[in-house]
């Protein structure tokens, strides 16, 4: 106590290598997450997901924290088709020139952790948004649904 950019770093560092990824092979240089100093790939933020979905007892609750689809938080007004309504648990971000979205869906058998993440945009946010969604989609649906989803 205090906290400090340099203690939540550290602490970063040592969930970070817990989960095996090495953090010197990303840049945290704020805790907001979305932020232009921070570098990060959508595969080391897949590895992140996965591996605090099956940490016990807390990967719960770390899905929790995050916007549902179709119901809450940013999500509460997307992906409110039957196939992605409360199977999408995910955490967005948006800059003037970047957009992303990252968590997990889950399908009738599987789960997926993922992370889209789209630089350097030159169009409103919102045509992102769509691809993000469609892809969703179409990856709990692919029989074609996903056509008809909201």
């Amino acid at each position: 106590r205090p906290g400090s950019s340099a203690k939540g770093q550290a602490a970063a560092k040592v969930v970070l290598g817990d989960l095996g990824m090495n953090f010197n092979k990303l840049q945290l240089r704020n805790g907001s997450g979305l932020y232009h100093a921070n570098k990060v790939t959508a595969a080391q933020v897949v590895k992140l997901l996965t591996g605090m979905f099956k940490l016990k007892g807390v990967g719960e609750a770390w899905r929790r924290t995050l916007a549902v689809a179709g119901v809450a938080g940013t999500l509460r007004g997307r992906l409110r088709g039957p196939a992605t309504r409360r199977r999408i648990f995910a955490k967005t971000g948006t800059l003037d020139d970047v957009t992303a979205l990252a968590g997990y869906a889950f399908g009738d058998k599987k789960r997926y952790a993922f992370a889209l993440f789209f630089n350097n945009v030159k169009a409103p946010a919102r045509f992102y948004r769509r691809t993000h969604d469609k892809f969703l989609q179409a990856l709990l649906n692919p029989a074609g649904v996903a056509s008809k989803e909201k």
